[in-house]
């Protein structure tokens, strides 16, 4: 049924000609019975609102960005947003330093072992805070890849790790609120 939710939520918020994340959340909040409805349409405003960000904000992302391996928990990063986007996506490229083999990564989930965000542990997957990482954050998460090392000095004498690309949307209002109801 959450499903078919979804769909129809993602059908009825593409066709709608909203602007921004938060002009899409204004003009479909409305309906939301409760928390799951909620989260739902927080997760299709943030895909309908997603672009490509610039090379500036993947920079800025990558000096703020530690990666490496422990098994057996496996690649992890933690990824400090000093930017004015919402990160939805990250693309990230790991290099065999031995052959110079370039693997590519699309992450788009989230979500740290025990994950815990704003004082409330999340067990909806769909949670849209488990899709972005916030304007501030500092997020660390697990994230599947072929490569692996027996520990963490071994996986980083091994591999080179780099986000070449990311997508989201600005965080920053483009039109000035309106003005207080007399």
């Amino acid at each position: 049924m959450s499903r078919l939710l979804l769909l129809f939520l993602l059908i009825v918020i593409r066709s709608a000609e909203a602007g921004s994340y938060d002009e899409c959340i204004l003009a479909h909040m409305v309906g939301a019975r409760n928390d799951n409805a909620v989260a739902s349409i927080q997760t299709a405003c943030m895909h309908q609102a997603e672009e490509p960000l610039p090379a500036s904000v993947v920079k800025t992302l990558n000096a703020g960005t530690l990666a490496g391996y422990h098994p057996p928990m496996g690649f992890f990063m933690t990824v400090e947003n000093r930017t004015t986007y919402a990160v939805t996506r990250l693309q990230v490229q790991v290099t065999t330093l031995e052959t110079h083999r370039a693997e590519y990564y699309e992450i788009n989930y989230f979500e740290p072992e025990g994950v815990s965000t704003g004082g409330t542990f999340i067990t909806n997957q769909e949670h849209p805070d488990l899709h972005r990482i916030n304007a501030g954050d500092r997020v660390s998460f697990r994230a599947p890849i072929a490569e692996k090392a027996d520990s963490y000095e071994d996986w980083s004498t091994k591999y080179y790790y780099l986000v070449t690309k990311a997508w989201g949307y600005s965080t920053v209002r483009t039109k000035p609120p309106p003005p207080a109801a007399n």
